[in-house]
Formats: structure tokens, C-alpha cells, sequence
């Protein structure tokens, strides 16, 4: 189904954007930005992220930039359908489990 990428945001930008190249094999990819910045830009990282997913080609993922990691599991719950598969990757990976199991069970 999809994927919730998170990198760190003090990264090369080039890195940024081949870690949006690694997502090649998922129909979906929500690039989200988290509160830490580093000194980016609120939307640099994940603007990146969807620069690297979009390289793929025509035949890439779909791409959705969804603000903060709050926000995007929202964005992530309103995606997913029964027997989907869907990873995950964020930096409190706890916390935006439980968040993702509230949203989507209610």
C-alpha cells in the first residue's frame, strides 16, 4: 500500500531525496515533517522526499505531502483498505503507532 517516510532533517539534500528514491516498490508514499527542523524549513524535507519519489518515473509511487507527522496519519488512516500493507518509519514510532491504531479503530 503505502509508506510514511521520515528522515532526519539535518541531512544532505541529495540524501533526502534517495531515501524518497528507496519507496519504488509501494503504491503510496505520505511524506510528513516533524517539529525538530534542524534549521530547515517547515515543508523542506518533506519537498524533498516527494522530489526523490517523483524521479521514479511515471510508473513511481503516488505522492502525498500531509504537514506533520500528526497530520499525516489522518491522511494515512483515510488510505488504507482492508488487507492493505503499510510501513511506517517515523522517529517515535510508539507514540505515532498508537496514533495510527486511535485514528483507525477509533
Amino acid at each position: 500500500m503505502g509508506s510514511w517516510s521520515c528522515v532526519g532533517q539535518s541531512g544532505p539534500d541529495d540524501y533526502v531525496r534517495k531515501v524518497g528514491q528507496e519507496t519504488w516498490g509501494f503504491d503510496l508514499v505520505i511524506c510528513a515533517a516533524w517539529d525538530e527542523r534542524s534549521g530547515r524549513a517547515e515543508h523542506e524535507v518533506p519537498t524533498l522526499l516527494a522530489a526523490g519519489v517523483r524521479s521514479l518515473a511515471p510508473d513511481g509511487p503516488e505522492v502525498l505531502v500531509a504537514g506533520h507527522e500528526a497530520e499525516a496519519v489522518g491522511v494515512l488512516a483515510q488510505q488504507l483498505q482492508p488487507g492493505d500493507f503499510c510501513v511506517v518509519c517515523s522517529f517515535d514510532t510508539p507514540a505515532m503507532r498508537n496514533r495510527l491504531l486511535t485514528t483507525v479503530l477509533g
